[in-house]
């Protein structure tokens, strides 16, 4: 079973000889692979049996990076802080939620996640992402404990990610 979401974009179907049919466009996100692969059947035997003969069809799916991983990744990175998770999402300038912002969104960055993605969690414009990236690295390169400090929460975040946690915010990872 995928970590990931994925998302269904479209399918195209088409005749044996590869001559077009019909397409759909959607924008639709499933758990995992397995429900994609079932609706994309279900709307195969939907467009076969209007057609009376099988179809070919072409999905465009792809693994897209879920909120909820995102949020996984601040909620430890403002318990290893000791700072509110909820207070990063809120309009304050108070230095310890900054700093939370700021390491959780290099976190997410480290994992391979999108500025654009991070900023859509956030609710906060793309650019906040990307300044707190250069600041970031501005801060690393004066002070070196800044830096050895992000390597202290990101070891901490992936010792903890993965698994079901409790969307109270706390950051605690729920018991099987």
């Amino acid at each position: 079973m995928s970590d990931k979401y994925v998302s269904l974009n479209s399918l195209k179907f088409s005749d044996s000889k590869g001559k077009f049919l019909v397409r759909e466009d959607y924008f639709l996100v499933f758990e995992n692979d397995e429900l994609a692969e079932k609706f994309i059947q279900e709307r195969h035997r939907y467009w076969s049996g209007l057609y009376g003969v099988d179809i070919m069809m072409a999905p465009n799916k792809n693994e897209v990076i879920t909120e909820l991983d995102i949020k996984k990744v601040f909620r430890h990175v403002c318990k290893y802080l000791g700072v509110s998770y909820p207070e990063i999402y809120a309009k304050t300038r108070k230095a310890e939620y900054i700093e939370a912002r700021r390491f959780g969104i290099m976190v997410c960055i480290d994992y391979g996640q999108s500025q654009d993605d991070i900023a859509r969690v956030l609710k906060k414009d793309h650019s906040l992402v990307a300044h707190h990236k250069k600041k970031f690295y501005d801060l690393c390169t004066v002070d070196k404990n800044y830096e050895a400090k992000f390597e202290k929460i990101l070891d901490h975040v992936k010792k903890n990610i993965g698994g079901v946690y409790s969307e109270d915010g706390s950051g605690e990872k729920l018991k099987s």
